[in-house]
């Protein structure tokens, strides 16, 4: 078990304390010195210029899921040259009509050199150890989320691959994670997945597939292991 602490301050500027005029900008410090300026949401009156709640928490996601790639890429004598992504997280009401973060997409791309380079299904097994591996993290974090909706018991990680015959560097497309209903519930969703395997399956002969993973949260990140 490994404990990560963060400092964190405020103070007020404004002359008066109301919903209004406090100001929201304020700092959090890291362990190792770093000290970071934040601020609400411009939606929420915070600072545009400064880093918000929201963004730096599809920071944390997209982050976390790149060093698990790239950890288990070199354990398998793989070369990584590049990786970037453009994460989006969603702000929206769940289902107890709260705001929340609902879901966060990523969109790596993954550059590779060397004698060896994966194919896209071997890349798509690539995300999947690095998701596997994360998964003890995201049940022990998943605790600490009350606000989770109810049906976010099982999500699936959504994965469609590209191949740049050209640069002949594989790269990931796409990668979201999902919550199993997505708004029309899991009864549906069930169904729904093997409809959209088979369209995957028919539009491209077996090139492309989508990969689904579990990823725990809400009650089943706090059942027994």
């Amino acid at each position: 078990m490994s404990e990560h602490k963060i400092g964190l301050e405020w103070k007020r500027e404004s002359e008066r304390f109301t919903y209004d005029t406090y100001n929201r900008d304020h700092a959090v410090i890291f362990e190792g010195g770093a000290r970071i300026p934040l601020s609400a949401a411009p939606a929420y009156r915070g600072n545009a210029a400064l880093v918000n709640p929201e963004e730096a928490l599809v920071a944390a996601l997209s982050s976390c899921h790149m060093l698990t790639f790239l950890a288990v890429a070199a354990k398998k004598r793989l070369v990584v040259d590049r990786y970037s992504d453009q994460a989006v997280g969603f702000l929206e009401k769940n289902e107890k009509g709260r705001l929340a973060i609902t879901r966060v997409v990523l969109h790596p791309r993954i550059e590779f050199s060397g004698s060896t380079l994966p194919s896209p299904t071997e890349l798509a097994e690539l995300h999947e150890h690095a998701q596997r591996r994360r998964r003890g993290e995201q049940r022990r974090h998943a605790e600490s989320f009350d606000d989770l909706p109810a049906d976010a018991r099982i999500g699936e990680v959504r994965r469609t691959l590209a191949h740049d015959d050209a640069a002949k560097r594989p790269v990931v497309g796409r990668l979201e994670h999902t919550i199993r209903g997505d708004g029309t519930g899991p009864d549906i969703w069930a169904a729904s997945q093997r409809v959209f395997d088979a369209a995957v399956q028919k539009a491209y002969g077996g090139r492309r597939k989508v990969a689904w993973f579990e990823v725990f949260a809400g009650e089943t990140a706090k059942s027994d292991w």
